[in-house]
């Protein structure tokens, strides 16, 4: 509902009044959900055996990915060659194998070793990582290509995409009864598919003028359905095999999972608009944009298919 809400109430704020609004509208939503979250969340116990997290795994994992990100979005510029883009790289794979050796030896690792032996969670945190490199860079490449080549005005750009979440929002509650039916698999994998088929239209109807109900509308409703029923199943079926007391620690991780995914995401589609001769933004680029939307989704859905086909919901 938030996101369905939020990009008109942001359009109006910018189109009407300034840019700032946008973000000083935070301060009082962020002040009502501290209150309320005092007063309605109540502090779990702490167990006796938990040690002091991984702190420097978390920070170098961190810094690996704002490094990749950084990476990739300046390669063009600073060229992919040079030394300033290698020695990112070569940070970043570091880093990597050095969170990897620490979840192996520390008392209390990032990712705790249990979740880790959770064949069912593994395979969602990486469909998630995967998705979300095309889910978190999908409301970006439209507001993008719906201003910088269409046309739009921020308050129909916010009205023009309300179609996303609300398809997102419908999938979702018609999604969980089918997977707890069907089992995961055969819900994440047509939904991840139609986001595909979505991400595709797109790229394929994307234009200079284009006709929302004929070239814009069906594509978000194809993909905003496809979003209801991936990731928004997928994050169950993390948890589905995991033991009750791991519940919170193992929605973090594939939360985590989906956040990484989207920085990275949102840099390599920065990077693909970039790639025109102009440095610009064109209508090639974008159609490249959903094509890589449309990739990452695929993707997510292979490894999906590793998902046990019966795995309740409950």
């Amino acid at each position: 509902m938030s996101t369905a809400v939020g990009p008109v109430a942001g359009g109006f704020l910018i189109e009407y009044g300034s840019w700032r609004w946008a973000y000083a509208l935070e301060i009082p939503v962020g002040l009502i959900a501290l209150v309320w979250g005092v007063r309605v969340l109540s502090e779990s116990a702490r167990h006796p055996e938990t040690h002091h997290p991984d702190l420097v795994g978390a920070a170098l994992l961190g810094a690996a990915t704002g490094g990749l990100a950084l990476a990739i979005v300046q390669g063009q510029e600073w060229g992919w060659a040079s030394p300033a883009v290698l020695g990112l790289l070569v940070f970043c794979a570091v880093s990597i194998i050095v969170v990897a050796r620490r979840t192996a030896t520390h008392r209390d690792p990032i990712v705790p070793r249990t979740l880790l032996a959770v064949s069912s969670f593994r395979i969602a945190s990486t469909s998630l990582f995967l998705f979300g490199l095309g889910f978190f860079s999908m409301l970006l490449a439209v507001v993008l290509y719906l201003t910088e080549i269409a046309g739009y005005s921020t308050v129909t750009v916010g009205i023009a995409i309300i179609t996303l979440p609300i398809a997102a929002l419908v999938s979702a509650n018609v999604s969980g009864p089918l997977a707890d039916r069907f089992g995961f698999r055969a819900v994440v994998i047509p939904g991840m598919l139609l986001f595909t088929v979505g991400a595709l239209w797109l790229s394929v109807r994307a234009g200079p003028s284009p006709n929302y109900l004929l070239d814009l509308f069906p594509g978000f409703l194809l993909a905003g359905t496809g979003i209801g029923a991936g990731p928004a199943i997928l994050n169950g079926a993390g948890v589905s095999e995991v033991n009750p007391a791991h519940f919170s620690v193992a929605g973090a991780v594939t939360q985590t999972a989906r956040q990484l995914a989207g920085a990275i995401g949102v840099a390599i589609l920065v990077a693909i608009l970039g790639a025109s001769a102009s440095g610009s933004p064109t209508v090639g680029t974008f159609r490249w944009a959903f094509v890589f939307l449309a990739s990452a989704a695929v993707l997510a859905s292979l490894v999906a298919t590793r998902l046990p086909a019966r795995t309740s919901a409950a």
